[in-house]
């Protein structure tokens, strides 16, 4: 969990990831903001695989809203 949540807040979540180094590992980083003010931000190592779907989870009680996802790359 990246961090706790309150009801009717939007949280805006960006994740950004670097190309894989020599060892096919690459760094995902996540940020977390309410309002345009940064909240938490973690970094995640990972093998690097092509990205194919994206997964949202709600581990909280109660309902979430998922609006709009936008997604940016470039061709390797």
């Amino acid at each position: 969990m990246l961090c706790p949540v309150d009801p009717d807040t939007r949280y805006d979540i960006d994740a950004s990831f670097s190309d894989a180094d020599e060892d096919h590992m690459m760094t995902a980083t996540i940020n977390v903001s309410i309002d345009g003010v940064p909240q938490v931000t973690r970094s995640i190592r990972s093998l690097a695989i092509p990205l194919s779907t994206i997964k949202l989870y709600n581990y909280s009680n109660g309902e979430a809203h998922i609006g709009e996802i936008e997604v940016e790359f470039d061709r390797a």
